[in-house]
């Protein structure tokens, strides 16, 4: 596990992980099938008010799912999951987005994001910790998983690269539990280590 430099306030970084995640590289001819079904989806009746997409693929479902929960469970001491795993997909250009701020709070304890495709100028996170202040902007890296705790605001930033698209999959894990971490890697972490949950 990479730690985030804390390059904020009190603390927004000691619930940001960056993990490694090398299946990524695997996705790739994923790509273009989740663009074009974002863009198709964005404008139904049953995705209005929405930013993100559910995106329905058996194989791609299954094996996230597996390498997902791995991840997670080395990392954190979880209870069982309460709902189906879910792809969700947001999708940008420089001409088209919506960097709008919202958390995940409504459909999950963990949240996590990865990247297919980052812009070279913009493209970012920013994060908010509302109970500190305080403001996060995270540039993603290629086969790197980010995970942080459900109720964080967060929204995604322009980009201004003409012939990229952003494209961002989404993973939530919903426990009755509050998730605890296993690691400690920060001198917070080390003095609230028996209490520090996310």
């Amino acid at each position: 596990m990479i730690k985030l430099k804390d390059t904020s306030t009190v603390a927004i970084t000691d619930y940001l992980y960056e993990v490694d995640f090398p299946y990524v590289s695997k996705m790739q001819h994923d790509k273009e099938k989740i663009i074009k079904s974002f863009w198709e989806k964005i404008g139904d009746a049953n995705e209005k008010g929405s930013h993100n997409i559910q995106y329905f693929d058996d194989k791609l479902q299954k094996n996230l799912k597996k390498i997902f929960y791995q991840i997670l469970h080395h990392h954190f001491v979880l209870s069982p999951p309460l709902n189906p795993f879910l792809i969700h997909c947001y999708v940008q250009t420089k001409d088209e987005y919506a960097s709008v701020w919202h958390n995940h709070i409504h459909a999950s304890s963990l949240a996590a994001t990865f990247y297919l495709e980052i812009p070279k100028e913009g493209g970012e996170i920013e994060f908010c910790d509302h109970r500190y202040g305080g403001n996060t902007i995270l540039k993603p890296k290629l086969n790197k998983l980010y995970i942080f705790p459900s109720w964080m605001f967060h929204r995604p930033l322009p980009h201004y690269d003409e012939d990229v698209v952003r494209v961002c999959v989404n993973l939530d894990y919903d426990c009755l539990e509050r998730p605890k971490p296993k690691l400690f890697t920060t001198k917070r972490h080390l003095e609230y280590k028996q209490t520090f949950y996310w």
